[in-house]
């Protein structure tokens, strides 16, 4: 397998992609990796206690950022990252942040198993609940906004199904709540219809286990995530066949979504030229690999980079709205571009020389070389080479630390850095 493909597969499925990391796996086939990270152990960190609902969500976000920095599994971060932008749910409306803590700890459990579990799981989970208002969804007096979203953004997308769907479903969904004083679903028999309903034209006693499993047997179910996944993974502009191809997997593999992982990472387009960097990180992307990289730096003050990564526009457990973050060149904007360079300004100031690990050498282009390579950027464009090579040369009465501090800033802010 190429070291170029190696990169870009692990750009895509972890935070990094250094070329020790690329070496280590130099030897196996694409199979073989793709393997290799499906089944690594699954991790099951436990979030904080007592959290206050009023001040620590910044402990939770930081707790989170530490969590995808130190894991031996960063696919398995990766794609709970991904379902917490798919199932959103705001902290400001929850209004208590341990219940934010256990949507994380629910996300990542499902979040390389069976996508029929997890839309079933997330359907009750008290955050959820709470959040998209299915914790009041009676019997006599119907919420449908879950019903509604259940479809439109976690299934099925717009313009699959019809109001009366909404309704049906709703009334499907009636009866499942939160308790009092602990807010963990329960399910009140007194609260939900027992009446026929009739969803998707079939009319059958639908509760929410018999829902769930009617929707995502839609056969738009599987086209609709299989598109999110190759849009967040492989390419902003998908082929329909390609997705046609790997949404079949999916539907024949009982939707177990490590069997989708497999087929889209294995598959050619997603090693055609035209995917390599295709994709902009978003901000905690972006932040989360710097970290990677130097996970035993010390840092003077986290709150500052907790609050850049908010001006970038991607706090964890407070996106804009239901649909989640909008990503892509919205991360790229001029005013975000900005917020990324001050980010890179305070990081690089909390490192020292010996953070760097630079071998120290007369030769420019050595140096670079080592610096490319340590960094994950070995695929950096000739420009932005001979950009990084006119400092270096202009730099040579400087302290190591000094040139080390300056050629890591304008790796970072370079424009291959701000895409996988």
């Amino acid at each position: 397998m190429s070291t170029a493909k190696i990169a870009h597969l692990l750009r895509r499925t972890g935070f990094t992609a250094t070329k020790a990391q690329v070496d280590a796996l130099s030897s196996l086939s694409i199979p073989q990796v793709v393997d290799k990270l499906l089944n690594a152990a699954l991790t099951a960190p436990k979030p904080p206690d007592g959290l206050d609902e009023k001040t620590d969500i910044k402990k939770l976000v930081q707790w989170w950022i530490d969590i995808m920095v130190r894991t031996s599994n960063p696919l398995q971060e990766k794609m709970t990252l991904f379902w917490h932008g798919h199932f959103t749910s705001n902290y400001r409306k929850v209004r208590n942040i341990d219940l934010i803590a256990q949507q994380n700890v629910l996300l990542r459990k499902h979040a390389l198993g069976n996508f029929r579990d997890l839309a079933y799981n997330i359907s009750i989970d008290p955050a959820m609940l709470i959040y998209l208002d299915n914790n009041t969804n009676l019997k006599k007096s119907p919420n449908e906004n879950y019903a509604r979203e259940l479809m439109e953004l976690f299934t099925l997308g717009i313009g699959t199904y019809t109001e009366t769907d909404v309704r049906e479903v709703a009334r499907a969904l009636t009866g499942w709540t939160t308790s009092k004083g602990d807010r963990k679903a329960i399910f009140q028999k007194n609260q939900h219809d027992e009446s026929n309903k009739t969803i998707f034209k079939k009319t059958d006693n639908f509760d929410l286990k018999k829902t769930i499993d009617w929707i995502v047997e839609q056969p738009t179910c599987a086209t609709f995530i299989t598109t999110k996944l190759w849009q967040a993974f492989a390419s902003p502009t998908p082929d329909p066949a390609v997705i046609k191809s790997l949404a079949k997997t999916f539907v024949d593999s009982g939707y177990e979504i490590k069997a989708l992982l497999r087929a889209m990472f294995t598959s050619d387009a997603f090693y055609a030229s035209t995917t390599y960097r295709s994709l902009v990180l978003s901000p905690v992307e972006y932040i989360v690999g710097m970290y990677s990289l130097f996970p035993n730096a010390k840092y003077a003050d986290d709150k500052q980079a907790l609050n850049l990564l908010t001006q970038m526009g991607q706090q964890p457990f407070d996106p804009p709205s239901v649909a989640g973050w909008p990503g892509g060149a919205a991360w790229l904007s001029a005013s975000a571009l900005f917020i990324r360079y001050n980010f890179v300004d305070w990081f690089t100031l909390q490192l020292t020389e010996s953070d760097f690990a630079l071998n120290p050498t007369s030769s420019i282009p050595a140096l670079l070389n080592d610096a490319l390579n340590k960094y994950g950027l070995m695929d950096l464009s000739p420009h932005t080479r001979v950009v990084i090579e006119s400092y270096l040369n202009k730099s040579n009465l400087a302290s190591k630390e000094t040139i080390y501090r300056g050629l890591l800033h304008l790796l970072l802010v370079s424009p291959e850095a701000q895409v996988h």
